[in-house]
């Protein structure tokens, strides 16, 4: 009798569309009946060899519901795992992105720090040459005022001998 509940079974997922028609219906209840006593009587008698196709294909239906179950089991761990590396990998990125961002803005301070150094650079560079140039001119006027002092203090002390012998002279010439 079970073996004549999957023969319906059977049919039902087969013939959707004709299964449930009652006309349908009737014919096939009787002939599933005598499908089934025929089974029936098969089973009894092992040698008879549609009772081996019947058994086999039991031992086949549970064979495969088995391997179903099994693929079934296997795919919900499959999808487990994906949902895990997805929700893994949408972590990283929303971290790398927020990263990605705060680098972006290093990069920017840095590049205004870098341009704000070349222009303190190149001013005091402006200043050097600047200075280069004031000590350049203050050198070359104070050789000018040592050439100048140097010439003037060969006089001076040319006048003070001159003016010592004059007193010299002067005073020869009063003891006289």
């Amino acid at each position: 009798m079970a073996q004549a509940i999957r023969v319906q079974d059977f049919c039902r997922s087969r013939c959707k569309t004709c299964w449930n028609t009652s006309a349908m219906q009737s014919p096939l209840a009787l002939i599933l009946g005598a499908f089934s006593f025929m089974t029936a009587q098969a089973a009894v008698a092992k040698e008879n060899p549609l009772g081996q196709v019947i058994q086999l294909l039991d031992e086949l239906t549970a064979k495969i519901t088995a391997e179903g179950e099994a693929e079934a089991k296997a795919y919900q761990e499959f999808v487990a795992w994906c949902d895990d590396a997805a929700r893994n990998k949408r972590f990283e990125i929303k971290t790398a992105t927020a990263k990605k961002a705060a680098l972006e803005a290093a990069i920017g301070k840095s590049a205004g720090d870098i341009e704000a150094s070349n222009n303190k650079i190149e001013q005091l560079a402006a200043d050097l040459t600047s200075s280069d140039a004031d000590l350049r001119g203050a050198t070359a006027v104070r050789e000018k005022e040592a050439k100048d002092f140097a010439t003037s203090e060969a006089e001076l002390e040319e006048v003070i001998s001159t003016l010592g012998r004059a007193i010299t002279v002067i005073e020869r010439e009063m003891a006289k």
